[in-house]
């Protein structure tokens, strides 16, 4: 603004004197007159046309300047260059003891080193992690300057767009997300379930699941043998096992097991010729012991050392005499005896510890009198068990499975001189076999 070019007015001579200090306005400029209202629109039209040229001792208001008005002059303006320069230039020596208020300032590592402590906090705050946690939890995703996600709808992902070169709101179109219950198996890339149907199963085919026919849908994990109807396959009954064992013949399974002439063999197949009644008898390394009187004897204590020295029961009778029996077990009974009970032979054992049962052979009372039933039980776990009975007229029943001799073809055909009706389980076929005196045939 040219101020040669306004008009003012002074009301005082102490201000028409301060304003002819200034030297860029004349006296003539200065009146005590009112300002007539072209003088005052010539004011505004200056003031409003001009460029302003400010000094300090033109005393304008700046209310409405910025730096940008105003020439340098020897109060420099702020650059980055004069900064540097300045800060280069600075020596630590050149900064004195009370340079900064009453603190000390030293960059060396003495006790009075300066740090963050020794200056109070203003405007510029301080760092504290509850200030950043405080700034983390009230900051946005949006913030971060290589994220756009403004809107997002429910299910939206955030995925990186490498030709923005951020990342950026989308929605999921991933049909394998965590949450499956929409899909389905038909989207397995393995699996191919064409032409599935009822019962149908799925089957790896060596490179993929494809499907296939259960070959047994029936499960039996609560079934028994009741629920299953009888085939081929034979379910097991007394009345078979009667009949087969009657069809083989007791002189058959003698001969299959080996149950030749017993007297010859050693065994006793004669009676005593005296009654063996109560009492105790030792035997001790004896050998045969022949009881031809009344021996009371409730148990014999039979001490062998080797197995030559076993005790033997013998019967003499004349070589031209009628064979008769070396002992008789008798079961006495005040009373009409009942069925099942009978003469008994039991086997015990006995240790350190205790003595034992472990099995009896029987011959009991069958329906009469005069009628008997032979009877093996054994003993299992402390209870008796009947494992085999055969009847006067030969017919047998097991209470479990019969197992015959088992063998190879091979051990089969080895056999010196195989009789008519033996019977044996060939575990080269797996199968049960029978002699009928010419060859070896399978029963199945």
């Amino acid at each position: 603004m040219a101020l040669g070019n306004i008009k003012l007015r002074a009301t005082s001579t102490n201000v028409t004197t301060q304003i002819n200090g200034i030297s860029a306005i004349s006296s003539a400029q200065v009146t005590n007159a009112p300002l007539t209202h072209e003088q005052i629109d010539l004011n505004f039209l200056e003031l409003a046309n001009s460029i302003v040229n400010l000094s300090s001792t033109e005393g304008v208001t700046l209310a409405n300047q910025t730096t940008t008005n105003l020439a340098e002059g020897t109060n420099l303006y702020y650059t980055n260059a004069r900064v540097d320069a300045r800060v280069a230039n600075i020596a630590v020596a050149n900064i004195g003891t009370d340079a900064v208020k009453d603190t000390h300032i030293d960059f060396g590592t003495s006790g009075g080193q300066v740090s963050t402590a020794d200056i109070p906090e203003q405007t510029n705050l301080y760092y504290t992690d509850a200030r950043v946690d405080t700034r983390i939890q009230n900051t946005s995703i949006n913030s971060l300057s290589d994220v756009v996600a403004t809107s997002p709808s429910n299910g939206d992902i955030i995925k990186y767009v490498s030709a923005n070169s951020r990342f950026e709101l989308q929605a999921d179109v991933d049909t394998n997300t965590t949450d499956i219950s929409a899909n389905t198996i038909t989207q397995l890339s393995d699996v191919n379930t064409s032409g599935v149907t009822t019962n149908s199963i799925l089957k790896y085919n060596g490179s993929a699941w494809v499907v296939s026919t259960d070959t047994d849908t029936t499960d039996l994990s609560s079934n028994t043998t009741s629920d299953l109807s009888e085939g081929t396959n034979l379910y097991y009954t007394d009345t078979r096992a009667d009949a087969r064992i009657t069809t083989a013949g007791s002189a058959n399974w003698n001969t299959a097991y080996s149950w030749g002439n017993h007297a010859s063999a050693g065994y006793i197949t004669s009676t005593l010729s005296a009654n063996v009644n109560a009492g105790t008898y030792t035997i001790s390394n004896l050998g045969n012991v022949v009881v031809s009187s009344n021996v009371d004897a409730r148990t014999f204590n039979a001490n062998a050392d080797t197995s030559t020295q076993v005790s033997t029961f013998t019967r003499d009778q004349n070589s031209s005499g009628t064979t008769v029996r070396t002992m008789n077990i008798r079961a006495q009974s005040s009373t009409d005896m009942a069925d099942g009970y009978g003469g008994s032979l039991g086997f015990k054992i006995k240790d350190d510890t205790a003595e034992e049962d472990i099995g009896s052979i029987s011959v009991a009372r069958d329906g009469a009198d005069n009628t008997g039933k032979f009877v093996l039980t054994l003993v299992s776990a402390g209870s008796y068990n009947e494992v085999l009975s055969v009847k006067a007229d030969g017919s047998s029943a097991f209470t479990g499975a019969v197992q015959l001799a088992s063998m190879t073809t091979t051990q089969r055909d080895a056999i010196s001189s195989p009789q008519a009706g033996m019977m044996i389980f060939n575990t080269t076929v797996n199968k049960h076999q029978g002699y009928d005196g010419s060859a070896w045939n399978d029963f199945y």
